[in-house]
């Protein structure tokens, strides 16, 4: 397998809010990727999203180490640990007893861990993750967004929420709440396909057909990545913009990288 990942702080905000990990068993038993969009000020979002994705990684390598672990119950604890402590570090900057959605600080999290054949996806916010295959792109995650929400339920079209003022207003986030709820989904992973994990900032600006086309094309996986963000800074830039992209073609290798680039 071969990842490649871009970040930067786009157009218009003055800090970089997103991270990404992309941690390899030494082995090659497994690959982690995940993508993170903090939220909060004085650099609640940047502590968050690096807090979530470290402790998510942590507790990723902990479990896949253990003999007989199932990796979909890893990747729900690791969610569950990056919850835990991105809310504890809010209450402590809070100074208070609790918190609420809105307030302190909080993070998007959306992670692919892959295992052989199957892959694993947990997903909470409206950072996104795609496949593309066979000439299609497709979107595994469902934002949670209020404007998504009323999508779904059929109160907003597609056009009408695209411009809809509430459509960054998020309904679940890590370390915004006591309790985490995160999508979890199991796929299928087979020579050929390519997946994204990517910010808002990308996939808010940039629509599927341009997502589809970059993703698909002969570049190098760092030049797709690459080439993603260029497309959303294009578009304006108008938020932080993260891109992971993974080229599937053989079991999970021993790449490792993460951080925040600007």
């Amino acid at each position: 397998m071969r990842v490649g990942a871009a970040t930067h702080t786009g157009r218009v905000r003055s800090t970089n809010e997103d991270a990404y990990c992309v941690m390899g068993d030494p082995a090659g038993a497994y690959l982690l990727l995940a993508v993170a969009d903090g939220m909060g000020g004085h650099e609640g979002g940047e502590i968050a999203s690096a807090l979530a994705l470290s402790t998510l990684a942590r507790e990723v390598a902990r479990g896949m180490n253990t003999a007989g672990t199932d990796p979909a119950f890893v990747l729900a604890t690791g969610m569950e640990r990056a919850n835990q402590a991105v809310y504890r570090t809010s209450i402590q900057r809070l100074g208070m007893g609790g918190t609420m959605l809105g307030l302190g600080m909080g993070t998007t999290l959306t992670c692919a861990l892959i295992v052989g054949g199957r892959g694993y996806i947990a997903h909470v916010g409206d950072s996104r993750a795609y496949r593309w295959r066979g000439g299609s792109l497709h979107l595994i995650t469902q934002d949670h967004s209020l404007v998504a929400e009323m999508v779904r339920d059929g109160e907003l079209d597609q056009d009408q929420a695209d411009q809809d003022p509430r459509r960054h207003v998020l309904t679940r986030a890590v370390g915004t709440q006591a309790n985490l709820v995160a999508d979890l989904t199991g796929i299928d992973v087979q020579p050929g396909d390519r997946l994204l994990l990517c910010s808002d900032g990308l996939s808010g600006v940039v629509g599927e057909q341009v997502l589809g086309r970059v993703l698909s094309s002969g570049a190098t996986c760092d030049e797709i990545a690459a080439g993603l963000v260029d497309e959303a800074l294009e578009a304006g830039g108008p938020d932080n913009i993260t891109a992971v992209v993974l080229f599937v073609n053989g079991a999970p290798g021993s790449k490792q990288a993460g951080g925040r680039h600007d």
